[in-house]
């Protein structure tokens, strides 16, 4: 879902996704927000643009970044500008995150912790398009569960052993099932909402 907001800023949500704001919105651009979505925001250098999650919040004047949120953690990926990320239980503590910067706060411990970003598939959701260089079987199945929507259970270990390399646009599960069988030489069973994949 794509919503404008009142300063035309652009936020494009992901499913099971809730954001709010007051309608003194204009004068003071604070939202609240739950789930995932692709912020892009318009820039006002008078009247920094603040996200509030769960104990942390993400202050900014004007850029594009993701913002992924549970009831645990919050991760911010930059696209483009410059993001302030901090916790609301230690101020004190902040991370500023520009273009490729992740940004993880984790609940427990109430920790911040920057990397840079090698998640080729976190805008997926949005572009509805799969990537995988050279990737790790265990990060090829969490970003199919997350992007099908299903559960896949590895029959044999050998398999978290194998790498996959690929490319798909706006790609069905039988597609991306039926390559992995021919490059991987592995078998997937399908049941309903639930994948099953043995060495052939």
């Amino acid at each position: 879902m794509k919503v404008v907001l009142p300063d035309s800023s652009v936020i494009n949500l992901n499913s099971h996704s809730k954001l709010t704001y007051f309608a003194s919105f204009s004068r003071k651009r604070t939202i609240s927000f739950e789930g995932e979505a692709l912020f892009e925001i318009k820039r006002d250098v008078h009247s920094p643009f603040v996200i509030k999650t769960v104990e942390s919040e993400i202050k900014v004047l004007g850029t594009s970044f993701c913002v992924s949120t549970d009831l645990k953690n919050t991760s911010v990926i930059v696209s483009h500008g410059k993001v302030a990320f901090y916790s609301t239980l230690q101020l004190h503590d902040t991370l500023f995150l520009e273009k490729g910067d992740k940004g993880i706060y984790k609940a427990q411990g109430s920790s911040l912790e920057k990397q840079r970003n090698k998640d080729l598939n976190f805008l997926a959701w949005k572009d509805h398009h799969l990537v995988f260089e050279k990737t790790s079987m265990d990060k090829v199945i969490a970003d199919l569960e997350r992007y099908f929507k299903i559960k896949v259970e590895v029959k044999n270990p050998e398999i978290y052993q194998l790498s996959y390399t690929s490319e798909f646009t706006n790609p069905t599960l039988d597609e991306v099932l039926r390559e992995m069988e021919l490059v991987l030489n592995i078998k997937p069973e399908i049941a309903g909402n639930n994948i099953l994949l043995n060495l052939k």
